[in-house]
């Protein structure tokens, strides 16, 4: 599933306009990406949890034997809630093995 897919099928679904429900997306994201590079945390209850660190620089050692410095940097995990697992898991269409 692709940007338009999702977008399309949330606005059918809440029976919304496809460009406003692009605008409420947009702007979710923007709020999470603004929170996790003030390194904090964002939980959506029954989606899941972003959690955002950084990491410190590093000298990273190559095959060759060369060494090079990685720059620090913010790294993001998400973490899904045990309510999207159940839902996902236990879903009528999901192949189970």
């Amino acid at each position: 599933m692709n940007n338009k897919d999702l977008i399309t099928k949330i606005a059918s679904k809440l029976q919304r306009d496809p460009a406003d429900v692009q605008k409420l997306l947009d702007a979710t994201v923007m709020v999470i990406n603004r929170q996790a590079c003030e390194l904090n945390d964002v939980c959506i209850p029954g989606f899941g949890n972003f959690e955002t660190r950084m990491v410190p620089e590093a000298v990273v050692q190559h095959e060759d034997g060369t060494r090079s410095l990685m720059p620090p940097y913010v790294g993001t995990n998400f973490k899904y809630s045990t309510l999207l697992t159940r839902r996902v898991r236990f879903h009528p269409t999901t192949r189970r093995s």
